[in-house]
C-alpha cells in the first residue's frame, strides 16, 4: 500500500474544503502553479508556509505532513 506523500495531503486538505487550486493559492497568497507543484511533488512548501497552511485551513500539522 502506497504511503501518502506531502502532495497527496495538501490535495486532500484543499479538496476536503471544497476549493480549487486557484482558490486554495488566493487564500496563501501563492500561484496556482505552485499549488499544482505541491500536490504533484515538484515542490514542498516551506516551514513558514506549512505554519500558513495550519493557521488559514485550521489543520494540524499531523494532516498536512501524516494525513492522519
Amino acid at each position: 500500500m502506497k504511503e501518502n506523500t506531502l502532495g497527496d495531503n495538501i490535495k486532500a486538505i484543499r479538496l476536503s474544503l471544497g476549493l480549487s487550486q486557484s482558490d486554495f493559492a488566493q487564500k496563501l497568497n501563492v500561484g496556482r502553479t505552485t499549488i499544482g507543484h505541491w500536490e504533484t511533488n515538484y515542490s514542498s512548501p516551506s516551514i513558514p508556509m506549512l505554519k500558513n497552511i495550519k493557521k488559514t485551513f485550521n489543520v494540524t500539522y499531523d494532516e498536512i505532513i501524516d494525513g492522519v
